[in-house]
């Protein structure tokens, strides 16, 4: 009966250690210890009746018996044990004779792999550097840390990218819960930094993300990996850092970077960016000829959003204006001028200082002289996301009533938390839906790699940038075949194009500016629908058509985009040169430009389109080496809308990564 009694007890330990072991599951040497242990303490039951049998010949010696299980117990840890034969134990129940012999088999089996694990899980992370050095794969993301946004971005770029090799740095005293995730994506965690790994063999493409909350720290990584790596061939570096518009980028974009490209992200613009293309500003009344835009709540958020509306909003004969309301707004509007001097002067736009949360709001909302009863467009972005709902459900009922229940504006609604968006935004959940709120700004879509890293406005903007390089194929991109389309980013030209696209911030703001606006001018001539954010080849060929055959119409849409830069110019600071200013600055920069970069001024910065012919024929006065037609990339950006889109379109349908590391 003994035999029995030990068999149960030795399965009921494992039991119990197997319990202990899923508990420890985010860490795997302990893990593997508690399970180590299990097949100690359940050997040493299995043993005992075994060794108590043998010594059964004159008299039992239950305490060499023990001394014998304990000893096969502790050996089953290093390599396996042996199995006893159950001649004198005929008589006992099958059952427990087959549960004996599998567990023994199992131990057997089991523990030396389990042993050989803890021991390689006492060498750090050598095994994820020997992954690192001497992986098959070709494509390598690496991430300077290991943080919950790190993980949800690796996520993005393991679905669109299987094959490639995750790999976190930084991992030492990284959360475990966080460590436990990053194996199920297969990543590689080593303990060192980024700026301090050792690049692998040649053939490698290798894509840094430096995804910290510090912009100093991300950048300072930035300017360790381009010192380190800028002479190495065989390999292609990108580095991806999370950073504002500032004079730290200016630093790291002034060092000679050699092969690496770097793209500095703003994670904040991109996002604005891709909201304005899902939820365009153009869905107007059948009656109104005028944007009007609501922003409540000016921090990070809400002063992007109010310059990049500034230049996105700007159609042919349809206005634009711009309420902003905040209970700090004087403060704010003081810090807007002085980082845009001539953005509120020239447009419409107006920051109204109320406490959202009080009745004052509601009137000045409504107040016909400063307010927005008329408003189209509305934009919640609070420091709190049960206040931003509050807040844009109470807009829904002032709006719907001010319009005599006709028509209500777009809300959105800026929402961080991913949990809260997913239960606000629920399928079957028409709470939103029936009062016209978007939800924005969670951590899903702020990280997500289509914002960020492959977005198609980026694809867009791309197409922009070769544009204005005179580097489109030399066909329409739909008529290109694989190999030409390879062959064609394949070159010298379209390579370094691509390579200073990813380089330059301004350049890539710039082109997005662009790209982003090309939608509006779709819509603006009635041939993109409200609902389309993609226009289609056979739209933009039909544009095409159009342009070409109607002159008047392709100088109306060039003094729309005039208009259109003007803004963009003026959000980023920049005001006009006046005459005399070029006249002292065109020296300074040996006679190249007619813009100083330095002081941000520029003289075609001008409203009247028509004024730049002057403006070109006092230039050319100057004997410039640079003669450029003032008017002329206003023209060409519309000529070749139909080729831009187009390209973007093939590209959306062909990765591109390889393009950029090329």
């Amino acid at each position: 009966m003994y035999f029995e009694i030990c068999v149960v007890v030795a399965l009921a330990v494992m039991l119990v250690f197997a319990g202990f072991a899923i508990k420890e599951r985010h860490t795997a040497s302990k893990c593997i210890s508690m399970i180590l242990l299990g097949i100690c303490v359940s050997s040493i039951f299995l043993f005992f009746p075994v060794y108590w049998a043998d010594s059964a010949g004159v008299e039992y010696q239950p305490f060499r018996a023990a001394v014998f299980s304990l000893y096969y117990g502790v050996k089953a840890l290093a390599g396996g044990q042996e199995i006893r034969l159950l001649e004198k134990y005929k008589e006992v129940f099958p059952a427990f004779r087959f549960v004996f012999l599998l567990l023994n088999y199992v131990y057997f089996l089991a523990a030396p792999l389990l042993t050989s694990s803890l021991i390689l899980s006492f060498m750090g992370d050598f095994l994820d550097r020997f992954r690192y050095r001497f992986s098959w794969k070709r494509n390598y993301y690496i991430f300077s840390e290991l943080s919950a946004s790190a993980l949800h971005a690796a996520r993005q770029i393991h679905k669109r990218h299987p094959k490639g090799m995750i790999v976190f740095c930084g991992t030492k005293n990284a959360d475990k819960t966080n460590l436990a995730k990053a194996r199920t994506l297969g990543a590689v965690n080593l303990y060192a930094a980024c700026e301090a790994l050792r690049i692998p063999f040649k053939g490698k493409n290798l894509e840094f993300h430096l995804l910290s909350e510090d912009e100093d720290q991300n950048l300072g990584i930035a300017e360790q990996l381009i010192v380190r790596h800028r002479d190495k061939t065989g390999v292609n570096i990108l580095i991806n850092a999370f950073a504002e518009s500032g004079t730290g980028i200016q630093v790291v974009e002034s060092i000679d970077k050699g092969g690496i490209s770097v793209r500095f992200i703003d994670s904040t613009a991109l996002l604005c960016n891709n909201l304005l293309l899902k939820y365009p500003l153009y869905e107007l009344p059948a009656d109104q000829k005028t944007i009007s835009v609501v922003l409540v709540g000016c921090g990070k958020t809400g002063i992007r959003m109010l310059k990049t509306i500034a230049w996105c909003g700007q159609m042919e004969d349809i206005g634009l204006k711009i309420r902003i309301y905040d209970n700090d707004a004087a403060r704010i509007g003081q810090k807007v001028l002085a980082q845009c001097p001539e953005l509120q002067s020239s447009y419409d736009i107006v920051f109204v200082e109320t406490d959202v949360e009080t009745a004052a709001f509601e009137a000045a909302v409504l107040d016909p002289e400063q307010g927005s009863p008329d408003a189209t467009y509305v934009v919640v972005a609070l420091g709190d996301d049960e206040q931003n709902i509050a807040v844009a459900e109470r807009l829904f009922r002032i709006f719907r009533h001010a319009n005599g229940y006709r028509w209500t504006p777009r809300i959105l609604a800026r929402i961080r938390s991913g949990a809260k968006s997913a239960v606000y935004s629920h399928k079957d959940n028409s709470f939103l839906e029936k009062r016209r709120i978007c939800l924005f700004g969670d951590v899903e879509e702020v990280l997500s790699s289509n914002t960020l890293f492959h977005s198609y406005l980026e694809r867009l903007a791309l197409a922009v940038n070769l544009s204005y390089s005179d580097l489109l194929p030399d066909k329409d991109a739909d008529l290109l075949t694989e190999l030409e389309l390879l062959k064609y980013f394949g070159s010298a030209e379209v390579r370094a194009c691509c390579k200073s696209f990813l380089d330059s911030e301004y350049s890539r703001r710039s082109s997005m500016a662009s790209a982003l606006h090309i939608p509006v001018k779709l819509h603006n001539c009635g041939l993109l629908p409200a609902g389309e954010i993609i226009p289609s080849d056979e739209t933009v060929k039909n544009f095409y058509r159009i342009v070409s055959n109607d002159p008047q119409l392709m100088d109306k849409l060039a003094k729309n985009e005039h208009r259109r830069w003007n803004s963009f110019m003026r959000s980023e600071g920049y005001c006009t040169a006046t005459w005399e200013d070029l006249q002292n600055f065109y020296p300074v920069l040996e006679k190249k430009n007619n813009q100083d970069q330095l002081t941000k001024r520029h003289l075609c910065l001008v409203d009247d389109w028509d004024q730049l012919d002057d403006l070109y024929s006092k230039y050319m006065s100057l004997n410039p080496p640079y003669k450029p037609d003032f008017k002329d990339s206003d023209r060409k950006m519309i000529e070749n809308i139909h080729r831009i889109v187009m390209l973007a379109n093939r590209l959306e349908r062909t990765s591109i990564d390889e393009f950029f590391l090329s």
